[in-house]
């Protein structure tokens, strides 16, 4: 018996990606309440561009400043940008791929916090539609632009570094309570599950023969109400987050 002649398959897109190139283009989600130490650990990666949302003189990454200071850290300093709109963004990202991994350029974008961003999102779509209070349309459109700057950022092939406040909420699917980053609808279970490394960092008190002791701590591994990852199999399940990355 002949055998069949076998139909003309469609070429497989696929590609090869060094191991170089899986580490150069880590993405990091580093999430907690305020003050628990998230900028100052993102302001350790080398080579920085921070794209500063939160409030404040320095859109809050003061914090990334004094963490390259007291380290010592040999590489360059971190880079700030202020970013107040939503507009102001869209029109920085396609100009900063030439920068990326070239000398004295950037080898880390981080975003802090993508929580305020949010709200940067939010507050340009309610000045164009000339409303205080965002309907179920406009928190859609918030969602998809959050999602579309998200998967913009991973296309630059570099470490991508995001902070977040958090937020505690009640699944009613399962009757528990969930905690997660600080973001809008299931953006606070999407987000996570695109990044390849989640910490969690929070803080805890010990009394020491000096007096109380702050500790500045992560996790790694989820509970049963916080979300985290570690995809590259390195890290502790809880450790200090004040160390040097």
């Amino acid at each position: 018996m002949e055998p069949k002649e076998q139909p003309d398959l469609p070429q497989i897109p696929w590609e090869e990606i060094s191991t170089l190139e899986m580490d150069e283009a880590l993405t990091f989600l580093f999430y907690g309440c305020s003050g628990s130490g998230k900028t100052y650990l993102a302001g350790q990666f080398p080579n920085n561009l921070i794209l500063a949302c939160d409030p404040g003189p320095t859109g809050g990454a003061k914090s990334a400043l004094l963490a390259w200071e007291r380290l010592g850290l040999k590489w360059n300093k971190p880079k700030i940008v202020r970013i107040r709109s939503y507009d102001e963004l869209s029109f920085l990202l396609p100009r900063l791929a030439p920068f990326i991994h070239t000398k004295n350029g950037i080898d880390t974008l981080t975003v802090d916090s993508v929580s305020y961003l949010q709200k940067i999102v939010m507050s340009s779509i309610l000045l164009k539609t000339g409303r205080e209070m965002p309907r179920f349309e406009e928190w859609g459109l918030c969602v998809e632009r959050m999602r579309n700057l998200i998967n913009r950022l991973a296309d630059f092939k570099c470490t991508t570094v995001l902070t977040a406040t958090e937020q505690t909420q009640k699944d009613e699917n399962v009757q528990k309570i969930l905690g997660g980053p600080d973001l809008p609808g299931k953006l606070t279970r999407e987000l996570p599950q695109a990044c390849d490394v989640v910490l969690r960092l929070f803080v805890t008190t010990s009394l020491t023969p000096q007096g109380e002791k702050v500790n500045y701590r992560f996790q790694s591994t989820p509970d049963e109400i916080w979300v985290a990852r570690d995809r590259t199999g390195t890290l502790p399940a809880r450790g200090d987050s004040s160390l040097e990355v």
